[in-house]
């Protein structure tokens, strides 16, 4: 649960030897510009807010001065790879919006055959960039920015970019060998990747910053559902790649698993 917020120019390292030496587990993290006090336990709530009572002598204001503190500049290092898997993908709606053929079928996929013969093995990722439409960019943007911001700091960018290709490898295949045609795009299976490893870590770390709302989960599943149905194909114009969908969705699942093999319980 989060317990509390602070300035990110409060020192908070005495309260964190105070929680130690008791041995009470906690987290802080930084988010939206503050930092966070997470505590899985609600049982020591009582004493945590006795100790915070005496706020000299845990020595929280230490850092703060009667001057203003400067401004912060907003900082996209934790977030480097989101941020350009989104400016990627907002390029590639940008080659579709003005039909730029040429660089359109570059990125596009391709027959096994000829990407083996041609070596333009980037073709097997590179369709998750393409966005066909004002609603599909800003619909996967948005969500790619909502739980990457989760997955990148905790996975680590190394991790995170290896999801991000496995993710796109997996549905942009999938979607080719059962969706049957080329003519696809979108890093919506890369979402529905990075939903099955977020939800899969949260719950063998318990983590608070992997957390998201249980309903959107049921969103995702039933959008998928209904996806396979065939029932939003009604509405748009084109139709949607549920094969990419399906086969990201247990990307994901499978990279979490990997990605625990590898870290072992703790985080």
């Amino acid at each position: 649960m989060l317990f509390a917020e602070y300035p990110l120019n409060q020192d908070l390292s005495a309260l964190s030897r105070k929680l130690n030496a008791h041995n009470i587990p906690h987290r802080f993290t930084e988010e939206g510009g503050v930092q966070k006090f997470w505590l899985p336990d609600e049982r020591h709530i009582d004493e945590i807010n006795e100790w915070l009572n005496d706020i000299e002598s845990l020595k929280l204001e230490a850092a703060q001065t009667s001057s203003p503190a400067p401004e912060r500049q907003i900082n996209i290092l934790p977030y480097l790879v989101t941020v350009t898997i989104i400016i990627c993908g907002v390029l590639g709606y940008l080659l579709v919006f003005f039909e730029a053929r040429a660089l359109m079928v570059s990125v596009m996929f391709a027959p096994f055959e000829y990407i083996a013969n041609t070596g333009q093995i980037w073709r097997l990722v590179t369709p998750v960039f393409l966005h066909f439409g004002e609603m599909h960019i800003i619909f996967n943007a948005l969500w790619i920015w909502e739980v990457g911001k989760r997955l990148e700091p905790f996975m680590g960018k190394v991790h995170y970019l290896g999801l991000f290709l496995v993710c796109s490898l997996v549905s942009n295949i999938l979607q080719y060998g059962l969706g049957g045609s080329l003519n696809f795009g979108g890093l919506s299976g890369v979402v529905y990747g990075y939903f099955g490893c977020v939800f899969v870590l949260h719950r063998l770390y318990l983590h608070p910053g992997l957390f998201m709302p249980p309903g959107i989960y049921v969103f995702m599943m039933v959008w998928l559902a209904v996806g396979f149905a065939g029932l939003i194909d009604f509405f748009i114009v084109g139709s949607i790649a549920n094969w990419a969908h399906l086969g990201g969705l247990v990307a994901g699942v499978i990279y979490a698993g990997f990605y625990r093999a590898l870290n072992g319980k703790s985080q």
